[in-house]
């Protein structure tokens, strides 16, 4: 199954570029597709993730006309990933070991049925 990771945007231009390519670069998974969902940021940080990921078709970006909250904009996301496993991230968590999570290579620990 494919991996779809959801990243809730509100003026992250500061984290946002690290974010992704720490997700692009994780092993163990086929290429996830990322979806950034933005939450009418006021910083070009949509502006700037069109530049720097220009033809990478394997992220998509979703502006909300408005800042309608973090829940709303996971929402939004979640329904253009359907039919894929889902992780939700934070624009600040960088994966530094290589692996992206557990659920997304298979081990999921006994007991945890959301991660």
């Amino acid at each position: 199954m494919k991996l779809a990771v959801i990243l809730v945007n509100y003026n992250g231009k500061k984290y946002n570029a690290a974010c992704i390519d720490s997700i692009l670069a994780s092993t163990g998974i086929e290429a996830p597709k990322i979806i950034v969902v933005d939450n009418a940021s006021q910083d070009a940080s949509m502006c700037r993730l069109e530049e720097q990921y220009r033809g990478r078709e394997q992220l998509e970006l979703i502006r909300l006309d408005d800042n309608y909250g973090f829940s709303y904009a996971n929402n939004v996301g979640m329904r253009r990933a359907l039919g894929a496993l889902i992780m939700y991230c934070c624009s600040t968590m960088i994966r530094r070991s290589g692996r992206i999570c557990c659920a997304a290579c298979g081990n999921v620990p006994a007991g945890i049925q959301a991660v």
